[in-house]
Order: C-alpha cells, then structure tokens, then sequence
C-alpha cells in the first residue's frame, strides 16, 4: 500500500467535495463514485492482505506462548510422578 494509492483516491474525494456544484449541476455522482471506489481498490486489498498477516503473526505468537505453558506443565507433572518428595513450594519454582 503506497503513498500514491492513497493520496489518488484522496485527491478524487477532494476535488470532488471542493467542487460539489459542479458535480451536481452535471449529474455525474455516479461518476465520481466509481472513480473514487476505483481508487480505493488498491489500497483496501492491502489493507486486508495486512490486516490477515497482523493476524496469523498474533494467533501464532499466542499459540507458542501456550505451547510453551503446556510444556512448563507437563514438566511439573513429571516433576511431581517420579519426585514424590519433592515440597510443593520448590515444584512451583521449577515453573518459573
């Protein structure tokens, strides 16, 4: 999503609005508005494909961090199946 893509729709959407009695008195909203969500198709796609990546890079930061706290679990049940003496106080802080 460049800079271009942006400031091309913003410029449509800014003479538009700068010269509304003129599209007015010609009729051509219509115009203006296929040209503006023409515009506007570039940068929407990117902002969805970024938008997906933000997303699967945050699931997957989750996901790790849970795996690593299923790990940590796992580990203290151990601990606690073939340490039977082990005080509950020293298992917590093998956690950790």
């Amino acid at each position: 999503m460049g800079v271009d893509d942006v400031c091309g729709s913003k410029q449509v959407a800014n003479d538009a609005v700068g010269s509304i009695r003129i599209v007015a008195s010609f009729s051509a909203e219509e115009k203006v508005m296929k040209l503006y969500q023409k515009k506007c198709e570039g940068p929407m796609k990117a902002g969805i494909r970024q938008g997906l990546i933000n997303g699967a890079g945050f699931g997957l930061s989750f996901f790790m961090l849970y795996c690593v706290y299923a790990t940590s679990f796992y580990a203290g049940a151990l601990l606690e199946k073939y340490v039977p003496n082990m005080k509950l106080c020293t298992m917590a802080l093998s956690h950790f």
